[in-house]
């Protein structure tokens, strides 16, 4: 299976006492190919700085990402951040939601499940009809 991976899911499978590690790293392992979009590397960067981990073990875990047969970086096109503008404005939510939104364009435009922790996403991929490679929460 493949499917296109979400922050939480990257986080929780680095932080090893984390609540849903072991999931996460269980569902990451089951893939066959990971799509990570660059915003969801972004964002993985900002939150491992933000919980304090040191700038060497980030460098690894990057490498680690980046150098996985596995995984597929995939960046997002013009037409990915149209649509996103797109959605944040005809929603009338947050700019904030502009990287969910990104992530969930790249998912339709490939018709791949996403995997991740996020309520509020997995609620929207059901109303989009776009597949949620379930992870527990």
């Amino acid at each position: 299976m493949e499917a296109v991976i979400d922050t939480n899911v990257l986080v929780y499978d680095t932080v090893k006492d984390s609540a849903y590690h072991e999931d996460a790293e269980e569902k990451l392992s089951a893939l066959r190919r990971w799509v990570v979009p660059t915003v969801v590397l972004e964002e993985f960067t900002i939150v491992l700085l933000q919980l304090r981990i040191g700038k060497e073990f980030i460098r690894e875990k990057l490498l680690e990402i980046l150098q996985n047969d596995r995984v597929e970086v995939a960046s997002p096109t013009r037409q990915h951040f149209l649509d996103s503008v797109d959605a944040v404005s005809k929603e009338n939510i947050s700019f904030k939601r502009l990287n969910d939104k990104l992530i969930i364009s790249i998912a339709k435009a490939r018709k791949l499940p996403i995997l991740t922790y996020d309520r509020e996403m997995r609620k929207e991929l059901e109303k989009l009809n776009i597949g949620s490679a379930r992870a527990k929460k």
